[in-house]
């Protein structure tokens, strides 16, 4: 073979190569663009990126200080209710209930008040707690219905009686009385004391 024609050769196959990887490329790209388009993918761009970022830190940094501001006026309204509940109480604190249940009906107490004003409105009840927790209150009778009031630093001492049979061992005295500012207020020989809503008893015109 002469060195022309080997020249020829070699360069045929080269061109047949060339067309063979200029084929597959150019049907490459429209594969990968096609594929691109069927599963719907848009990259986008680096700065649009960063925005959408940048927008979630924003939403997530706004919500946690609105968190943060609500539990603050939470914490507020509570430590001011509870300031406002104390200065409430400040006269019903003074009062100190002694004495227990004795019997299955019956037991002493003792209503002292220490405070410069007069509590009104005395009435007694009988607290049963059962062994689930539950509390419930029985209505009881005093020996000095006719005093229903004890001035400022007394002391009222008297006998009462439940109206149904309790237990001595999970029961407790409970007087309720009213303050020089009207409120009502209920408290246990165990300190227990609570605000409570009070509707005198219409008087009986019978005699």
């Amino acid at each position: 073979m002469t060195n022309e024609t080997m020249a020829a050769t070699t360069a045929g196959s080269a061109r047949v190569q060339g067309l063979g990887r200029s084929s597959h490329e150019g049907c490459l790209v429209p594969i990968l663009a096609a594929a691109s388009d069927d599963v719907g993918v848009d990259w986008g761009t680096v700065p649009a990126w960063v925005g959408a970022v940048g927008s979630v830190l924003v939403a997530f940094v706004i919500g946690g200080g609105l968190l943060y501001e609500i539990k603050l006026r939470r914490m507020a309204d509570e430590r001011a209710a509870a300031e406002r509940y104390d200065a409430a109480a400040a006269q019903a604190r003074l009062v100190s209930v002694g004495g227990g249940i004795a019997k299955t009906k019956g037991g002493k107490v003792s209503v002292r008040n220490d405070g410069d004003a007069p509590i009104r409105n005395i009435a007694y009840a009988v607290v049963v707690r059962d062994s689930n927790g539950e509390v419930r209150r029985v209505p009881a009778r005093s020996s000095k219905p006719r005093q229903p009031f004890v001035g400022a630093h007394s002391e009222l001492r008297a006998d009462i009686i439940s109206a149904e049979v309790v237990d001595p061992r999970t029961s407790s005295i409970e007087v309720g009385f009213t303050d020089q500012n009207g409120r009502r207020w209920a408290l246990t020989d165990r300190d227990e004391l609570r605000q409570v809503h009070y509707e005198p008893e219409a008087p009986d015109h019978r005699h």
